[in-house]
Formats: C-alpha cells, sequence, structure tokens
C-alpha cells in the first residue's frame, strides 16, 4: 500500500503506470522525485490538513519548489499544486492533466527546458 494505513477514496486504484515506474527503481525524472511510501504518507497527512476541501493523493514531488504532483478527483485526473501556500486557495491547481500519462508527457516535455 502506497499509503500506510490512510483511508482512501473507494474509486481510488494506483495507476499501472505509476507501480511501473516504481517496480523499476525510477527515482526520479529531472527534478521531478517519487517519494517512498513513508514520505508520501507524511505528505498525504499534510495536504489533508492544508487542503481539507480537496482529495488530493501525492505521488511526485519537485525538488527546486513545493509543487506536488497529486492524483486527484474525478480519478484518474492528475493535479500539480503549489504546496505550502501562505494563502491557501491563491495558487490553486498550476496545472490539470487527464491522467499519469500525460502528465509523464508533460514532465519529459519540460525535461528539455531544465538546466542539467
Amino acid at each position: 500500500m502506497i499509503y500506510q494505513n490512510e483511508s482512501l477514496p473507494e474509486n481510488f486504484v494506483v495507476p499501472r503506470e505509476y507501480l511501473g515506474l516504481k517496480d523499476n527503481g525510477v527515482e526520479e525524472i529531472g527534478p521531478w522525485m517519487f517519494p517512498g511510501d513513508d514520505s508520501l504518507t507524511y505528505r498525504l497527512r499534510g495536504l489533508r490538513q492544508r487542503f481539507p476541501s480537496r482529495v488530493l493523493l501525492p505521488f511526485a514531488k519537485r525538488s527546486d519548489r513545493d509543487d506536488v504532483a497529486c492524483w486527484t478527483e474525478p480519478f484518474p485526473s492528475v493535479c500539480v499544486i503549489h504546496d505550502f501556500e501562505i494563502y491557501p486557495g491563491t495558487w490553486g491547481d498550476r496545472f490539470v492533466f487527464s491522467d499519469i500519462r500525460a502528465w509523464i508527457h508533460w514532465v519529459l516535455e519540460d525535461l528539455m527546458d531544465y538546466p542539467v
């Protein structure tokens, strides 16, 4: 289980594409990191406190800023949010994708502009 001892929406299923990345030892793509289960559980709990009206299930974090990629409703949608906002709700969703495949495609496109 990716989120230890946490209740999740009944209609949520961890996408096989994510499981494939983890099974193949992928820990990062450019500035995006895929934290371990304990870190994801900790982040999930924090997001629930900071964004109580949202369903946000984190799976990746950007290393150079407070952006977090999350599954959100309707599943398997993905949104990128700016966590730790001074005034919650001011940034909202930075980006929204239909699923993790669309998010990965965007990450790879963005990687072309990322300094090495």
